[in-house]
């Protein structure tokens, strides 16, 4: 779904994809919900040169995903967010 919306879909709408995903399926979801969805979607917003919104999916990721402290879905957040703000 999210893939489809990135390839064709306007910005606004790609990030109206983005959190219904998040709303639907990623309370409590864990890495793989995170591979697969937000990790794409950041990229796809750093690419296009949208480090403000890619951080903002980020953090809206990061509250609604489960992200015990000291996992590796913490520390995957901690290092994307890290990279977007040094400009990576």
């Amino acid at each position: 779904m999210l893939q489809r919306s990135l390839q064709s879909d306007d910005i606004s709408t790609q990030f109206r994809t983005y959190q219904r995903l998040l709303d639907t399926y990623g309370g409590g979801a864990g890495i793989d919900f995170f591979d697969k969805v937000v990790r794409p979607f950041v990229d796809h917003l750093r690419q296009r040169g949208e480090v403000a919104n890619a951080l903002n999916a980020l953090d809206r990721a990061r509250r609604t995903l489960r992200v015990p402290k000291g996992s590796q879905i913490e520390g995957e957040i901690d290092r994307l967010a890290a990279e977007l703000r040094k400009g990576s």
